[in-house]
C-alpha cells in the first residue's frame, strides 16, 4: 500500500467545504458516493489524498450515515466501490432488455462502398469486371462451346484456340 501525504486540517477544511457543497440534508450518502465516486478516486490516485483524510472531510462536512460515526479509511473505500457495483435490479432490467437489431436500412454515402474493377482487354479497352457483365448487344450468345472452353470461361485461364 502506498504511503500518502497527511494533509494538514486546513486542507481538509477546504475539501470539506467543497463537499458541503454538493450534499443535501436527507440525501442518500450511497447515491452521493456512487456520483462522487469519480472525483474521490481522483484524489486519492491522482492528487495523493489519503483515504483517512477525505474520511475526515466527509465526516467534516456532515456527510455520513444515519450513526454519525466517522469515516474510516478502509470503511470509506468499501462504500466507494459497493455504492459503484450495479444493483441486481440494474442487472435484471439490463438482461431483459432484448439485444439491438441491424438497421434495416443503412444512410446512403455519396461514395459507394464498394468500386467496380476495370480491366483492359487484349485491344486495350477498359470494361467493367463485375459478376453481372452483359455481353455487347449485338454479340449473340454462343452455344457451341466445348468443354474446355467453358473451363477456360470459368476459371479466367485464356483460351486454347
Amino acid at each position: 500500500m502506498a504511503v500518502r501525504r497527511n494533509h494538514n486540517q486546513a486542507e481538509i477544511e477546504a475539501l470539506a467545504a467543497t463537499f458541503r457543497e454538493s450534499w443535501t440534508k436527507g440525501q442518500i450518502v450511497k447515491s452521493w458516493l456512487r456520483i462522487h465516486a469519480g472525483e474521490l478516486r481522483r484524489l486519492v490516485h491522482e492528487e495523493d489524498w489519503a483515504w483517512v483524510n477525505i474520511g475526515c472531510a466527509l465526516s467534516l462536512a456532515g456527510i455520513a450515515y444515519r450513526t454519525g460515526n466517522a469515516w474510516s479509511a478502509e470503511n470509506l473505500r468499501k462504500a466507494v466501490i459497493l455504492a459503484c457495483k450495479p444493483t441486481k435490479r440494474a442487472l435484471r432490467e439490463a438482461a431483459r432488455v432484448p439485444a439491438q437489431k441491424a438497421s434495416p436500412a443503412l444512410p446512403m454515402s455519396a461514395e459507394p462502398e464498394f468500386r467496380i474493377i476495370r480491366r483492359q482487354t487484349a485491344n486495350h479497352e477498359t470494361v467493367a469486371s463485375s459478376s453481372a457483365v452483359q455481353p455487347p448487344p449485338h454479340a449473340a450468345p454462343r452455344t457451341d462451346l466445348t468443354d474446355e472452353e467453358i473451363f477456360a470461361i470459368a476459371t479466367g485461364l485464356p483460351l486454347k484456340r
